[in-house]
């Protein structure tokens, strides 16, 4: 679901952003937040949007239906990669 920017990618930015995924029966989708930006608002709005499209396709192992969990999950953007 990562899409690298093109614009990120001509300017040579890099960086990590963290982003805060919260799940919980009151809630009818995953709530997403950016914790912490990678420095560059276009990395971060890429990141988010990976995640909500990851999460929206990702059904829940069973073991987890109906649990209440929230997650940090780093997403990296590295032009090595």
């Amino acid at each position: 679901f990562r899409v690298y920017p093109a614009a990120a990618r001509a300017r040579g930015w890099e960086g990590v952003a963290e982003v805060g995924l919260a799940l919980s029966p009151a809630l009818p989708a995953p709530q997403l937040r950016l914790l912490r930006s990678s420095g560059h608002e276009v990395l971060d709005e890429a990141a988010l949007r990976m995640l909500s499209r990851a999460a929206a396709a990702t059904p829940l192992p069973e073991g987890l239906r109906g649990a209440g969990f929230e997650l940090t999950l780093p997403v990296r953007f590295s032009l090595e990669e």
